[in-house]
């Protein structure tokens, strides 16, 4: 029987009530990458934070100019810091040794935690005091070398270089400071060595070393000291010099040299009486690149080499292997490039070492005793741009149904038997997870997660991918319905050393399950979408330089559409030709306008308007609307019933000028098909700026075109040479607290949602979502609400808006260097999907007008469903006992 509606309410009155925002889901929709960039060699070491500690932590400071902190236990950062913009030319990290300090430098900065060259100052006497640090600097094309005060990082002494001679490196032993320079004509130096007092700063000596070789930085002073290498190597194609920094160390260093299929190493000594270099044994020559670190015990120097197959620890002094594992990854991360590795010394005969080594698929992994410790994903960090990609099953799906609808009966049917047979195959695996399924439907939660590697597109629609390529020339594929987990990572293009990867755009073909990566030098990839697997690519140089990309829709379907420096897409074949006009800028950063016309078969581009800004402004972006952005209402219904007609031109872009001299932003909104200006604003000051556009400023009324049934924007209405139709606009400005580096808006499927204007805080390292109804410019100002304004959610105006705790969605996460944040709709009209990439990624689900559609995580569908048959058991009960007195 049915049961009565009023048992059903009172059901549903004794279970907990819910929130609009769900406080249980904070750190479980969300996830975040915390990432520091890839570890460089000569900043990268374990070092104990503390005297009378016998833990490490290990540190680095990466290509991006993080320094961090890491657990070497568990992998997790213990501490980082952003010395720079997430640009670094190297940089230099050195630990104090017995002390809780390491010295940074970078560009022209030093921090007593981390110059361009600097070195630890050791001097017998500086034990039982913070240890001084040299900084080498280049002012004014002159070395200049300062010994700061390791307690206040006060200048003790500073030496200055008369000569233009360029500086190169610093050093010091306990009674002598060296100054390292690159002396004489560009092409043809020599080195320039100049010996300090470490007391006074005075010079003492200078001596000029004669090169073979060009010199032009620290990897370049290798060839100085002649050393023999096997010609059996074959070319080398690099040298690595593996030294000892402390003062008690033995003078023993190794040579590691590589080869394209191999590396070997041999290891000197030097006199310190004579001053003379002597081998004393070799590593033997193994095939593909491995790795060798340096470690320090004591006097002691140790050497750890990581190998395709084994780990291997020996001693500087002689050729005999302390210690040997076979190497066990538990999954391929490439060769090992370079790494930081400390050694341990058990008992007289046994040792151990664990080894972070960078690998060459950019992934930071820690080796203890030969097994895999944890895996650090630090190539994906750097992030210069990404999109989201649907999972194309369900678009095969979509594409099954489609066939099924334009055939004839008879075909459609047997189409779809054939389908459902196929789909035979899946129906184990779904009984398996029925039970799991029904449980997760009644018990409190969400449902399961899917399994590593298992790519499933969920009713939610959470379950989404995003591609993401970094400055280093890789892309990634993201799980974001799982925690954000690596699916795959592909090498799209190497980058020389010192060049970012200029990423154009990238478009994901959901239907066919591909990805297209263009950078800026021509160059383009094309990707399978859930795999990474390679399809087709072309190399830099290939094609004239990319200033942006479009993807156009032509007759031959959707694609996207390189165009060069000066706005000029260049002819393309008839069948490609785009259908809409697009809308570029000139080498003088003027906007045009662009439409396609065909002559036989080919299609060129022809410019049909202009607009130049005044001359001292100069234009630093022209956006669009979004593709996805529907209209839930062509009106906005105010309190007393009546509506103001919203201003939909779906051609319209707004053009961002800036002015240094007045310091100024202009606004220019303009109509990309007849070139028109219709609003225009400029402002002082850091503020923020909100405007709604309407087609009348009186209600009810749609404005000049409110007669029309179709408008075009080159012919608005049927007066000759008519202005166009102009829109009402209404502007508020609101005052905030902090400097906002970037802002987007978040989506939904409808456009039914309230929309959250999403802002970066780069002092705090924190995403804000700021709700439209406090940036509302209706607000009325210097007034309470009517009764009217109110139900339609106006409050009194405010020229502050605070940066509210319960407003920021990264929570107590710090998401550094985000370049962007990009938005996607679910399929549950709720909620938006949120990607921010840049050093960091994080990513979450945000709900602007609270998660309507959706039960929390905390809603006890189990009680609710134990609620519902008790009482329909009670009800079935009493009408048993009617039956029974009406049978009597």
């Amino acid at each position: 029987m049915r049961l009565p509606i009023n048992l059903l309410c009172l059901a549903l009155s004794i279970l907990p009530s819910t929130r609009a925002v769900y406080s249980d889901e904070a750190y479980s929709v969300d996830y975040h990458h915390e990432l520091l960039g890839l570890p460089q060699p000569q900043t990268t070491f374990f070092h104990r934070p503390r005297k009378d500690d016998k833990a490490t932590l290990l540190y680095t400071l990466s290509d991006l100019g993080v320094l961090g902190a890491v657990n070497p236990g568990s992998g997790k950062v213990v501490w980082r810091q952003l010395l720079g913009d997430g640009i670094s030319d190297g940089g230099f990290l050195r630990p104090v040794q017995g002390e809780n300090t390491v010295v940074s430098a970078l560009t022209n900065r030093v921090d007593a935690w981390d110059a361009m060259n600097l070195e630890v100052m050791e001097t017998a006497a500086g034990a039982a005091e913070a240890k001084d640090v040299l900084a080498l600097f280049e002012e004014d094309g002159k070395a200049v070398l300062r010994r700061l005060s390791g307690t206040s990082g006060d200048v003790v002494w500073e030496h200055k270089d008369s000569s233009t001679d360029v500086p190169l490196q610093v050093s010091t032993n306990v009674k002598d400071v060296f100054v390292v320079c690159l002396h004489g004509a560009t092409g043809a130096y020599n080195l320039k060595v100049t010996t300090l007092d470490p007391v006074t700063g005075k010079r003492a000596n200078e001596y000029i070393l004669s090169t073979k070789t060009d010199v032009h930085a620290p990897e370049d002073t290798g060839d100085i000291q002649t050393l023999p290498l096997k010609e059996s190597d074959g070319n080398l194609l690099k040298v690595a010099l593996h030294v000892p920094t402390l003062v008690q160390s033995q003078p023993h260093f190794l040579v590691h040299s590589h080869s394209s299929t191999s590396n070997r190493a041999d290891v000197y000594h030097i006199d310190l009486a004579s001053g003379s270099i002597k081998k004393a044994y070799e590593l033997p020559k193994l095939p593909g690149q491995g790795a060798i670190s340096t470690s320090f015990g004591d006097a002691n120097v140790y050497f750890t080499r990581i190998t395709q197959d084994e780990v291997i620890i020996v001693s500087s002094a002689s050729h005999g292997i302390l210690g040997r594992w076979p190497l066990k990854l538990e999954s391929s991360h490439g060769s090992s490039l370079h790494g930081a590795s400390e050694v341990v010394q058990r008992t007289p005969d046994t040792y151990a070492v664990r080894s972070a080594m960078l690998t060459s698929n950019q992934d930071w992994v820690l080796i203890r005793n030969g097994a895999e410790g944890w895996v650090r994903p630090e190539g994906l960090s750097g992030a210069v741009a990404a999109e989201w990609a649907e999972l194309p099953e369900s678009e095969s799906l979509a594409k099954n149904l489609e066939v099924e609808a334009e055939s004839n009966p008879v075909s459609a049917y047997i189409h779809r038997v054939k389908r459902h047979v196929n789909d035979l195959q899946y129906l184990p695996e779904y009984l398996q997870n029925l039970p799991l399924r029904f449980l997760s439907s009644i018990l409190p939660g969400e449902a399961p997660a899917p399994n590593a590697g298992v790519l499933i597109r969920d009713s939610f629609g959470f379950n989404k991918l995003v591609i993401v390529a970094t400055q280093r020339g890789r892309v990634y594929g993201l799980d974001v319905g799982n925690q954000g987990r690596i699916i795959w990572s592909a090498a799209a293009f190497e980058q020389a050393a010192g060049k970012k990867w200029d990423v154009k755009g990238i478009w994901v073909e959901h239907s066919k399950g591909h990805t297209t990566v263009r950078g800026s030098d021509g160059e383009y990839i094309l990707l399978n979408t859930t795999s990474g697997t390679k399809i087709e690519s072309m190399p830099p140089g290939s094609w004239p330089t990319v200033r942006s990309t479009a993807v156009v829709d032509s007759a031959s379907g959707k694609w996207v559409l390189p165009i060069g420096v000066d706005g000029n897409p260049g002819e393309v074949p008839s069948a490609w030709a785009p259908k809409d006009s697009l809308v570029v800028q000139g080498d003088h950063g003027e906007v045009k306008g662009l439409k396609f016309e065909t002559e036989g078969a080919n299609a060129y581009p022809v410019v049909t308007w202009t607009f130049t800004p005044p001359l001292e402004q100069r234009i630093i972006r022209v956006i669009s609307r979004p593709t996805h952005d529907p209209v839930a209402s062509i009106g906005r219904v105010l309190g007393d019933r009546t509506v103001l007609y919203k201003y939909l031109n779906p051609n319209i872009i707004l053009v961002t000028a800036v002015s240094d001299a007045a310091s100024t932003a202009s606004f220019y909104l303009l109509d990309t098909v007849s070139g028109d200006l219709l609003y225009s604003t400029s402002h002082e000051g850091y503020q923020i700026v909100t405007s709604e556009m309407y087609e009348s400023v009186i209600p009810n009324d749609r404005g000049p075109l409110g007669y029309m049934s179709n408008s075009s924007s080159l012919e608005p209405t049927d007066i000759p040479n008519a202005e166009p139709a102009l829109p009402h606009v209404i502007t508020q400005t609101y005052l905030v607290p902090g400097a906002i580096s970037h802002m987007s808006v978040t989506s939904t499927r409808q456009g039914i949602t309230t929309r959250q204007l999403l802002c970066t805080i780069a002092s705090s390292n924190a995403i804000i979502g700021i709700p439209r109804t406090l940036l509302d410019p209706r607000r009325p100002v210097g007034r309470d609400p009517t009764p009217g304004e109110m139900e339609e959610g106006l409050f009194r105006y405010q020229p502050v808006i605070e940066f509210d705790p319960k407003l920021v969605l990264t929570h107590k996460r710090e998401v550094i260097g985000v370049k962007d944040v990009i938005a996607s709709p679910a399929v549950l009209e709720s909620t938006s999907l949120l990607f921010a990439y840049g050093i960091d990624i994080f990513g979450t689900r945000v709900a602007p007008s609270a998660a309507f559609d959706i039960l929390g995580k905390g809603f006890n569908k189990l009680s609710l469903v134990g609620t519902v048959l008790a009482l329909w058991g009670s009800e079935e009960t009493n009408q048993w006992e009617v039956d029974d007195i009406l049978d009597i």
